[in-house]
């Protein structure tokens, strides 16, 4: 069953390895007026991009989605969806799809479960590297699963969702 949550997890963290060809919004100092309301309700940029990743002689596709500041989001297909992942900045769903189950905590349950600590901030700072893929490759090797992640270029877009549902009856995993 670890192996099984191990390659969820890796999945899940493929779908989230992207890289820009333009750089993300770094965090900047607020200006010295304060903003207008206009300027308040300004949407936040939202990426996406597609991915492949290989694992143990299978490869899957997929998307993943990300408002930098607050949600990552992805989904695995290989001709049906198998698996989607939620990462925000206090909790970490994934949900495999193809096996009815799912696993829905904390980060520190995250380390707990597979003795590989992380942050939401980690993961993005991860995400905005040049060398996302062969990082998270890297990770998943130390956590005994070998990785090749192939990562298409980020696209910004006005209007991402993030849809996300597990079904009530649904395993633990």
């Amino acid at each position: 069953m670890k192996r099984y949550f191990l390659l969820a997890l890796v999945f899940g963290l493929a779908l989230s390895a992207c890289r820009s060809q333009r750089d993300l919004p770094s965090p900047v100092s607020p200006p010295a007026d304060l903003p207008s309301p206009a300027e308040l309700q300004q949407p936040k940029p939202r990426f996406t991009a597609n991915f492949t990743a290989e694992a143990q002689g299978v490869t899957v596709g997929g998307q993943l989605r990300m408002q930098p500041d607050s949600i990552i989001w992805g989904s695995a297909q290989k001709i049906v969806e198998l698996g989607r992942v939620r990462l925000t900045p206090d909790s970490v769903v994934v949900y495999a799809k193809i096996m009815g189950a799912c696993f829905r905590g904390t980060y520190d349950d995250v380390a707990r479960r597979l003795g590989f600590r992380t942050t939401f901030a980690e993961v993005v700072e991860i995400l905005q590297s040049d060398d996302a893929g062969s990082r998270l490759s890297a990770i998943a090797r130390r956590m005994g699963a070998e990785t090749a992640i192939r990562i298409e270029p980020w696209k910004e877009t006005p209007a991402a969702t993030f849809p996300f549902y597990v079904p009530a009856n649904a395993k633990p995993l």
